[in-house]
């Protein structure tokens, strides 16, 4: 079985994201770009990996190409993120195509997908996230 496979049949209720680069199996049951934010901030080298997730807008596109990956499987893939994974040359597939990623409460956008509207650099991208996580964070206290 080759590695996406490996990293789609992972994928479950409580496995939201699997990321394998060789002998490195990562998998994460939180939601949204948590598990890749993990990944980028751990600093280790996944350059190469693939990945499947429950559900891939352009804020975990960006993510993907910060981490390097070379194919990502999503369930559920917004159009945003197909043109990051194209520009890139990331290969991928899915389950289905929405317009872009609704929020928790299924009423508007995803707050990240708001973010990185008009960001195009995966750096950019990792800093404003981590920006809007904190304020997200504070206006809830």
């Amino acid at each position: 079985m080759n590695d996406i496979l490996t990293a789609k049949a992972l994928l479950s209720d409580d496995v939201r994201c699997a990321v394998i680069n060789g002998q490195k199996t990562f998998v994460s049951g939180k939601k949204g770009i948590a598990p890749l934010l993990e990944l980028i901030d751990n600093s280790d080298d996944y350059r190469g990996c693939v990945a499947a997730d429950k559900i891939v807008g352009k804020a975990a596109a960006l993510l993907y190409v910060k981490l390097g990956a070379v194919e990502v499987y999503a369930e559920v893939l917004s159009n945003a993120a197909i043109d990051v994974l194209e520009g890139n040359g990331i290969k991928y597939t899915y389950g289905s195509i929405v317009e872009f990623i609704h929020n928790r409460q299924g009423d508007g956008m995803c707050p990240m997908e708001m973010t990185v509207a008009n960001i195009i650099d995966p750096d950019s991208a990792v800093i404003a996230l981590k920006e809007k996580i904190a304020a997200l964070r504070k206006m809830a206290n």
